[in-house]
C-alpha cells in the first residue's frame, strides 16, 4: 500500500461514514480484507503521519485553542488531523498555527469561550471533539482477524505487528516524542510571536 491508497481508504472513509464509530468500522472492514502486508503498510503510514504531527508548536496550539494540556489528550488529538484528509493534514503539520482554520477547532474554541472560558461547561459529543484514537487501533485488528491470527491473544498480535512496523521503517527519522524547541504554551507574548493566529483567535494582540 502506497501513501496515495492509505489517503483514500482514510477520506473515502470520511465521505461514506457520518460518526467516528461508523468511520471505524468501514476502515476495519476494508483494512480487514487486505493481505498481511497491505496491513501492516497501512499501519506505518498510521505511525508516520502520527509522528509527523509530534511537533511542539502543534502541542501548543492544541493547547490554547481546545482548552487542554495532558499528552494523552494530546496523543488522542494527532489521529484527528489524520482523519480530517490528506490536505488538511498536510496544511496542519506544514503550519500548526493553522489549526485554528479548521471549522471544528473554532467552532469548539467559541463555545468554550462562551462559557466564560470553562471548558467544563461545553458539553459535547465525541463526534463533535477534535480527537480520533480509536484510529490508532485500526490495523491491529484487521490483523488479529487474519487466519494465521486465529490461535494468537490479542496482546500477542500487536506485539508481532508492532515487531513488523519496526523492522520494516526506521520511524526515529520522523521524530521521536514532541519535538520541536519547547516553550511555555501559556505564555501569551511567546503565543502571539510564534503562533500569531492562534494569539488572534483568543484575542491576544
Amino acid at each position: 500500500m502506497d501513501i496515495d491508497q492509505f489517503w483514500q481508504l482514510i477520506e473515502q472513509s470520511h465521505a461514506e461514514t457520518s460518526t467516528k464509530a461508523m468511520r471505524i468500522d468501514w476502515l476495519q472492514g476494508r483494512v480487514s480484507e487486505l493481505g498481511a502486508e497491505d496491513i501492516l503498510d497501512f499501519q506505518v503510514w498510521i505511525e508516520i503521519m502520527e509522528r509527523r504531527s509530534s511537533q511542539w508548536d502543534l502541542y501548543a496550539a492544541f493547547c490554547n485553542l481546545l482548552f487542554e494540556g495532558s499528552g494523552d489528550a494530546f496523543f488522542g488529538f494527532q489521529y484527528w488531523p489524520i482523519g480530517q484528509g490528506r490536505e488538511s493534514f498536510e496544511m496542519i503539520v506544514a503550519s500548526p498555527d493553522r489549526l485554528s482554520e479548521l471549522n471544528q477547532v473554532r467552532v469548539f474554541r467559541d463555545a468554550v469561550i462562551r462559557g466564560r472560558g470553562s471548558r467544563r461547561k461545553v458539553t459535547w459529543s465525541d463526534d463533535e471533539y477534535p480527537s480520533f484514537e480509536d484510529l490508532a487501533s485500526v490495523a491491529y485488528r484487521a490483523y488479529a482477524s487474519k487466519d494465521e491470527m486465529s490461535s494468537v491473544s490479542y496482546e500477542e498480535v500487536i506485539y508481532i505487528l508492532r515487531q513488523r512496523v519496526d523492522a520494516k521503517v526506521d520511524l526515529g527519522q520522523y521524530g521521536i516524542g514532541v519535538w520541536g524547541e519547547q516553550w511555555d504554551v501559556d505564555d501569551r507574548r511567546e503565543l502571539l510571536r510564534r503562533l500569531p493566529m492562534t494569539a488572534h483567535c483568543l484575542g491576544i494582540s
